[in-house]
């Protein structure tokens, strides 16, 4: 019996001694190019019915932050000035409570939609602007609701602050107004302008209804005569200069402060220690000073501000408030300084606070230890007004647990020299726990 053909090499594995041959089918490559081609195709078609594709927009980019301030406060007061300024309540409040929403509309456009929900009249308008950049001649350009730039302990960024308060002078500086403002810095980054005309007073929400002294204007110019840049700008020196010019609406002016510490009661701040009570003024200016050393983990801070006031139906009044502070971080970190606005920002610890189980025990980091003192003054004295002068000895120790959370402790030592009762003496005790996104 003849022996079996066996398979010859050019046969394929597993096909029959003597079976015919299959065409060969398409490779792997050949698919991946068909596949290609089908896809150039359908681009083809979906250009000539849509027109080019079009890349992903980078604008508007927006983004939703918020801030809380938990306080509480506690005062201790002489008989004297319980009879002065009234019974200084103990109490928790929400010192802030706040939403934003910030973004960028365009490359040269961004805009901030801000509302507080502690502070007097509850809620209230904040900072509400539109933002255009790169313009030319006034290079930068503001309209909307926002902090005029007068004092750069007012203007800096309250989650910024060092103390739970801003220093007694800023009862002078303007706060929010609805207007606009033209700003710009240098190109080396050594110096900041700013320049505003805005109403002169507004209600919660930005309003300002009157025939009668309804108008002002505000400068401020900044300069670093020194920053020091290998060091990431943990050495440098700040000087400011400031001036406004305000009329005073309906003919009526009224200044009135708190102690470096205070509690919200409906919608006003508690208790207050100095109150010119309402006069008659034409307008009135200010005219301040800044100074910022900072050396690493040591920085000294000072303000003076001096108010003229045209009244009316008497001499001109000058009242005028000063502070110098000083501080110092045990831990090493330093008070950061943006170039771009003129003004502190915010302080990023060595490390985070946390604790956590580790191997073989537990670890964790200390977060931002500093320790602060201010000395304000505030004279209500000038003129025929003759309100009084009040002494704040502040003292601070803030913990931060990192960048977005912080722990203050303050104690205030208040000397009141009034002049129909004399000079009495009030300490306050406060807490916050603040964190912001």
């Amino acid at each position: 019996m003849p022996a079996e053909a066996l398979p010859s090499p050019g046969d394929a594995p597993g096909r029959a001694p003597g079976a015919e041959a299959l065409p060969p089918g398409p490779s792997t490559i050949d698919l991946q190019e068909r596949l290609q081609k089908l896809e150039q195709d359908i681009a083809k078609t979906q250009q000539l019915l849509h027109g080019p594709p079009r890349p992903p927009l980078p604008f508007p980019r927006n983004l939703l932050i918020g801030e809380m301030q938990s306080d509480v406060a506690m005062f201790s007061q002489d008989a004297l000035n319980r009879a002065a300024v009234g019974d200084a309540l103990n109490g928790v409040d929400f010192r802030r409570a706040r939403l934003a929403a910030v973004g960028q509309l365009t490359e040269f456009n961004d805009y901030r939609l801000e509302m507080d929900f502690a502070l007097p009249g509850r809620p209230q308008f904040l900072d509400v602007y539109l933002s255009q950049y790169a313009l030319p001649a006034i290079a930068n350009f503001r309209a909307g609701r926002f902090f005029e730039p007068f004092g750069m302990s007012r203007i800096v960024d309250n989650r910024f602050d060092v103390f739970m308060e801003r220093p007694l002078l800023t009862v002078f500086a303007p706060a929010r107004r609805t207007g606009c403002m033209a700003f710009g810095v240098a190109e080396d980054l050594s110096a900041t302008w700013a320049a505003s005309v805005y109403a002169s007073a507004d209600d919660f929400f930005g309003g300002n209804l009157t025939d009668v002294g309804g108008w002002a204007g505000a400068g401020r110019v900044t300069w670093l005569p020194y920053y020091d840049e290998p060091s990431g700008g943990r050495h440098y020196v700040h000087l400011g200069g400031a001036y406004s010019l305000s009329g005073v609406t309906n003919h009526q002016l009224q200044f009135s402060t708190t102690p470096e510490l205070q509690l919200i009661n409906g919608n006003n701040f508690v208790p207050i220690f100095l109150d010119t009570g309402a006069f008659a003024a034409r307008q009135y200016q200010l005219i301040g000073t800044e100074f910022i050393w900072t050396a690493g983990p040591w920085s000294i801070q000072s303000e003076c501000v001096a108010v003229p006031i045209n009244m009316m139906g008497g001499p001109t009044a000058t009242l005028w408030g000063t502070y110098v502070m000083g501080s110092y971080f045990l831990t090493g970190e330093h008070r950061p300084y943006d170039r771009t606005i003129g003004n502190l920002t915010r302080v990023i610890p060595f490390e985070d606070f946390f604790r956590a189980r580790g191997t073989p025990r537990l670890r964790g980091g200390k977060g931002a230890w500093q320790v602060a003192a201010r000395w304000s003054y505030l004279n209500f004295n000038g003129g025929d007004i003759r309100a009084g002068v009040l002494n704040d000895l502040t003292f601070g120790l803030n913990w931060y647990w990192n960048p977005f959370v912080r722990c203050y402790f303050n104690y205030v030592h208040a000397i009141l020299d009034d002049p129909g009762r004399g000079t009495s003496q009030a300490d306050a005790f406060g807490l916050r726990f603040q964190l912001d996104f």
